[in-house]
């Protein structure tokens, strides 16, 4: 039965549920140097009240150079950046995941690359060394890819997804100076510091947390929208989650 319903976890599995940071939570800061020798300061960009996109992505990515092929975040940038030609509330900023992807990749030239990430894009790109890259994918949570974050003037964080350039920029209207709710249907989980962060846009959740082997380890309904649940005693390793929430039913992994 354990393994049945593995087996039903793993194809039920879409990448939605992998563990980026829980919406609403507090986007880390960082400074990065850009392939121009520019750099970017994440507050800095908060601070002057704008909303910051970033896109984690990997040259050789096929989905993510898909989405890049389709120049939302460009068209973005060009209307809505800091050279916008509409308004200029919004940074994006591409950032490398992959070590082993370079210069080269960047630009299309060799290595394992989709193409020139590089010509007609005007926003940047950030390609972090050594431990600068690890501490930020660590901190965002990457663990998939091209994953989208957008981050609020007051530093609250929303996986926003591979959205149109419309949608981004509503998303960026939005803000009114608190934590935005994200919508109903949205979900979100996180094991952090031995504990699991649940969180969804409406209250009454019914929360199943199982273990690689198939084994229930949480068993929890949610009053409100969020809750922090200790998990000291759970080992390290893959866990998969069934949420359900106004009738929609979420799936996915969490990593401890």
């Amino acid at each position: 039965m354990r393994k049945i319903l593995l087996i039903l976890f793993l194809a039920a599995f879409t990448g939605k549920g992998f563990a980026q940071l829980p919406d609403g939570s507090i986007a880390p800061d960082f400074t990065l140097t850009d392939l121009n020798g520019n750099s970017h300061n994440l507050y800095s960009y908060l601070n002057q009240g704008k909303t910051v996109f970033i896109d984690f992505f990997a040259c050789h990515c096929p989905s993510c150079w898909a989405y890049h092929n389709q120049h939302e975040l460009e068209n973005l940038n060009a209307a809505h950046g800091p050279n916008g030609s509409l308004t200029q509330d919004v940074v994006v900023l591409a950032i490398e995941y992959d070590a082993n992807n370079g210069t080269n990749e960047f630009y299309g030239i060799s290595g394992n690359t989709q193409g020139n990430w590089v010509s007609g894009t005007t926003y940047p790109f950030c390609n972090p060394e050594s431990s600068t890259r690890s501490q930020i994918i660590s901190n965002y949570g990457v663990v998939f890819y091209p994953l989208v974050y957008g981050i609020y003037p007051d530093k609250t964080i929303y996986h926003v997804g591979t959205q149109t350039a419309s949608q981004l920029y509503t998303f960026a209207t939005n803000f009114t100076g608190m934590q935005n709710p994200v919508a109903p249907e949205a979900f979100s989980a996180l094991i952090s510091n031995n504990t699991l962060f649940v969180k969804a846009g409406s209250p009454c959740i019914k929360f199943k947390l199982f273990d690689s082997m198939g084994k229930m380890v949480v068993d929890q309904f949610v009053e409100g929208t969020r809750e922090s649940i200790a998990v000291e005693s759970m080992n390290r390793g893959i866990y998969y989650y069934l949420a359900e929430v106004n009738g929609k039913t979420f799936t996915g992994k969490i990593l401890k």
